[in-house]
């Protein structure tokens, strides 16, 4: 299904650019309607934008390889945009961010590479209780590492799940296992982390 951006610029493509026109052909009574769903797409890939540097988490060797792949051919691209147009102010802080994220996937295979898959550190590391590495009143954290990692809150919003042994900000969204609260807490890589915690 074509999302309301998508149908909005076949629209102007064909050259129908006058509001009413556009409503009336979606069918939508309601102005607000194509804006929140505008707002929605936004929002969307700002995500995805602010997410491009991260690593997923528990891929295989495979997955690892490709992602590699990938990120080398775009700092490959970006080098040779910044030799063309040196005077460029943007791409640079870009090009450091995914040779940032190329190092912590050539540190992830390097640990496949070593150990397999190590499916068995892996599940014993997932296994390591939160509320050994943060700690706890109430089932609640003091403070939420990802948006208030150096002052206790006045109203905590960090939650532990004993059962999933995951924590979840109320405040700011964010969900992770206990791999993602070692490599927060001690600044690990993934590999790292999956040793301190299975040993």
């Amino acid at each position: 299904m074509l999302s309301i951006t998508q149908i909005k610029e076949g629209l102007n493509y064909l050259g129908i650019t006058e509001r009413g026109t556009i409503l009336d052909i979606l069918n939508a009574r309601d102005e607000n309607y194509i804006w929140e769903e505008e707002q929605k797409e936004i929002a969307r890939t700002k995500e995805g934008y602010e997410d491009r540097f991260k690593v997923p988490q528990g891929g295989t060797q495979k997955f690892y390889t490709i992602l590699n792949k990938e990120t080398t051919g775009i700092i490959n691209d970006l080098k040779q945009f910044v030799r063309q147009n040196p005077q460029s102010l943007f791409i640079p802080s870009e090009l450091s961010g995914y040779i940032e994220k190329n190092k912590t996937i050539k540190s992830v295979l390097k640990f496949h590479g070593k150990s397999g898959n190590n499916k068995g550190n892996l599940e014993k590391a997932k296994l390591y209780p939160i509320n050994k590495i943060i700690e706890l009143r109430g089932g609640f954290a003091k403070r939420c590492i990802w948006h208030s990692p150096d002052k206790d809150q006045i109203t905590p919003s960090l939650k532990y799940y004993p059962k999933s042994n995951t924590v979840y900000c109320f405040s700011c969204a964010e969900k992770h296992d206990v791999l993602d609260v070692a490599m927060k807490m001690y600044n690990l890589t993934l590999p790292e982390a999956i040793n301190k915690l299975s040993t």
